[in-house]
């Protein structure tokens, strides 16, 4: 790591670590990444957009452009969820009932994933019961 690199992280850290006793907790982590991305549409649009695009271009077997069922269903075994909750989530997910998912839908959800503090969210089912 460079001198850069190191001195880039220790900024970071000392913006997140909230309450200074140098670790940066999963509150605070969250409460970093609504700040600096997701509280600006730019700097979220900035951040995400890769993050959604190079998620549906990995899960996209067939090169549609989009994800199906049957990819996300594969994408999901990553994370060993069971095949019923993958298709609740997908249909969660898929909010205009198409029967896949676009970049935008996922760039919807990571949105709510990292902002609602509703545990019920779209965003949640993401990453299904990790």
């Amino acid at each position: 790591m460079s001198a850069e690199e190191i001195e880039s992280e220790r900024c970071l850290i000392s913006h997140a670590d909230t309450n200074g006793d140098g670790v940066v907790d999963p509150k605070e982590f969250r409460a970093a990444i609504i700040t600096a991305y997701v509280e600006n549409d730019e700097g979220y649009q900035q951040a995400f957009a890769p993050v959604a695009t190079a998620t549906v271009r990995l899960a996209d077997v067939d090169n549609s452009g989009t994800v199906s069922l049957e990819e996300f269903e594969l994408v999901q075994r990553a994370f060993n969820n069971p095949v019923e909750k993958t298709r609740e989530g997908f249909a969660k997910l898929d909010r205009n009932g198409d029967g896949k998912l676009s970049v935008e839908e996922y760039l919807l959800a990571i949105r709510e994933f990292y902002t609602s503090e509703d545990p019920d969210a779209v965003g949640n089912w993401l990453f299904g019961q990790v």
